[in-house]
């Protein structure tokens, strides 16, 4: 294993990290000692209204800009904004991976933070990251959707498959999206290969 995140959701307020940007910058500066041929997040960060305040902390206490960081971007994708996505590139540098994103089917977590909860949502969310989030930025270099599925007790559901293993309509939105991506890969391909034109 050579990639690792610092710390997972760090300026969430259920993390003993919270309020102790400086504390994740430490444990960013030793994964590094340990590991310097490693891929290290700076941190996995969620896009609360906290994240920007808590990121210039981080980077304030390590003394530079780390060129990798994680984003949940689950407000983005969920209300159907940019905003956090944004703020984040606005105050970092380098590649920007959404490690956990998706649409929200439906939560029991007891969760204060509102957004709508349904299949379609689910879909029209999963849309919104490839269409509007991703596009933001060639910094933006992975994404990884949470999750694939989910049981039917669970407290968290954002599953492309439901309990009993069928398709929910953000599969759809994911396969029509890959297909376009590799549509694109093979145009650009081709693109290089034809010959310059007399």
């Amino acid at each position: 294993m050579t990639t690792f995140a610092t710390w997972n959701e760090a300026n969430h307020c259920g993390e003993p990290t919270c309020h102790r940007a400086p504390l994740v910058a430490a444990y960013y500066r030793a994964l590094r000692r340990e590991c310097p041929s490693c891929t290290i997040l700076a941190a996995e960060v969620l896009d609360m209204p906290n994240m920007a305040s808590w990121v210039d902390r981080f980077q304030k206490a390590l003394g530079h800009r780390p060129r990798l960081w994680g984003l949940h971007n689950y407000l983005d994708a969920n209300r159907m904004r940019t905003s956090g996505t944004r703020a984040l590139l606005r105050r970092t540098v380098g590649r920007v991976w959404f490690t956990e994103t998706g649409g929200i089917v439906r939560r029991r977590n007891r969760s204060t933070v509102d957004f709508p909860e349904s299949p379609a949502h689910a879909a029209a969310a999963t849309r919104w990251v490839f269409q509007r989030l991703v596009p933001l930025s060639r910094r933006i270099t992975r994404v990884y959707l949470y999750q694939w599925n989910a049981a039917a007790h669970d407290t968290w559901d954002s599953g492309l498959i439901d309990p009993r293993g069928r398709a929910r309509p953000a599969l759809g939105v994911v396969r029509n999206a890959l297909r376009a991506a590799a549509e694109r890969r093979r145009a650009r391909i081709l693109a290089r290969a034809s010959p310059p034109s007399r």
